[in-house]
């Protein structure tokens, strides 16, 4: 496992007050799998969190495209890990479900939450692809 990601889902456990379960992955949704792990948080409720892991610039930049509701459970999150706090947006080219977009500092502390990020199926421009504000955020 990378050690940024066994940090990363440590620190968002501890800022959560959760617990967390580090594996390597051996998913089947190869397209969702990145550097080789994902993470799973325990909620306070019981409940699990699935979190996959974006790390490079591709993986960034494709985020949940031509992922299908079907294939994406509600209890499982895309993370994207950057180095920096800059501003940031996300684009929702190619999704198919809506989704809610947490941005997050240095310290995982939530800056901004956006719900609800309408999905627009394909890259075609009508209607406009819906894109959210741009926030100053690490994560």
């Amino acid at each position: 496992m990378c050690p940024l990601v066994a940090y990363t889902l440590l620190a968002l456990a501890a800022t959560l007050a959760l617990s967390v379960n580090l594996s390597a992955s051996d998913s089947t949704k190869e397209d969702l799998s990145v550097c080789g792990a994902s993470g799973t948080i325990r909620l306070t409720d019981g409940a699990t969190l699935k979190i996959h892991l974006a790390l490079s610039e591709e993986d960034k930049q494709r985020g949940l495209s031509g992922i299908r509701e079907t294939d994406f459970a509600d209890d499982e999150a895309l993370l994207m890990i950057n180095f920096e706090i800059k501003p940031r947006a996300v684009n929702m080219g190619d999704t198919w479900f809506d989704i809610d977009v947490f941005f997050l500092d240095s310290n995982l502390n939530v800056v901004r939450l956006q719900r609800n990020l309408k999905a627009h199926p394909g890259r075609a421009e009508h209607p406009p692809i819906e894109k959210s504000g741009r926030v100053f955020a690490r994560h």
